[in-house]
């Protein structure tokens, strides 16, 4: 049972350069990146690769609002644990910057945070904090599933 996990980088662009077509899961692994998943600070236990869809496109749900309690639980509870945690990043996306977005992050599958236990985003989610005078629009994108 897995512990902990961590994001493997993908190798980068040399790859592309040269016209290296992933054909296994090995390959998409080094080429696309994976998920490390660890039983403890010195054992991995599962690789798990991304993969493209057919039509290249990584599709989500919503967005969901973090004061939807159908979804969440605590909106305040968690944007005000991920702000004083240091769990959230900048914006640099000015499309984003212009609709009032300040922050964002990755949670990870089923990631528990705050009182949180993950359910929302059985496979992950992007979460959107925007500026104190409209944290009512903070939201979340989870990651679809065809």
């Amino acid at each position: 049972e897995a512990t902990m996990f961590a994001w493997a980088f993908p190798l980068g662009s040399s790859l592309e350069q040269i016209g290296f077509e992933p054909r296994t899961p090995e390959e998409q692994l080094v080429t696309l990146g994976c998920y490390v998943y660890f039983k403890d600070a010195d054992t991995p236990c599962a690789l798990n690769t991304v993969s493209v869809m057919d039509d290249g496109a990584l599709r989500f749900v919503g967005p969901h609002k973090l004061n939807d309690h159908t979804k969440v639980t605590n909106g305040d509870e968690l944007r005000i644990h991920m702000i004083e945690t240091g769990r959230i990043h900048p914006v640099a996306n000015n499309a984003l910057k212009e609709y009032g977005i300040e922050y964002f992050w990755w949670l990870g599958p089923k990631e528990p945070v705050a009182s949180e236990d993950g359910r929302a985003w059985e496979f992950g989610a992007f979460v959107y904090l925007y500026r104190e005078e409209n944290k009512e629009m903070d939201c979340f994108l989870a990651v679809a599933v065809d």
